[in-house]
């Protein structure tokens, strides 16, 4: 027997075969998951701009409602 022969029938054929296939997968899932990450980027990018204009929201309410308790604090003489 060959020793090529000896080294595929003595079994490490299919161990051979097995990390191939195991070698593909990984690859295939690596490709994957870069994909699920680019889609959930784009998908949370938008909800970025919604928390930068709810920011300015409330930054613009709790600036009125200052402006109102310091109006409120000013005490009011009335003759």
């Amino acid at each position: 027997m060959k020793p090529m022969q000896s080294f595929l029938s003595g079994g490490w054929g299919q161990v051979i075969v097995i990390l191939i296939g195991i070698g593909l997968g990984v690859l295939y899932n690596n490709s994957r998951i870069s994909d699920l990450k680019n889609y959930v980027d784009a998908r949370f990018s938008g909800s970025d701009k919604r928390l930068d204009d709810l920011k300015d929201f409330i930054r613009s309410e709790v600036h009125r409602l200052e402006d109102r308790m310091d109006r409120t604090e000013r005490p009011i003489y009335r003759p």
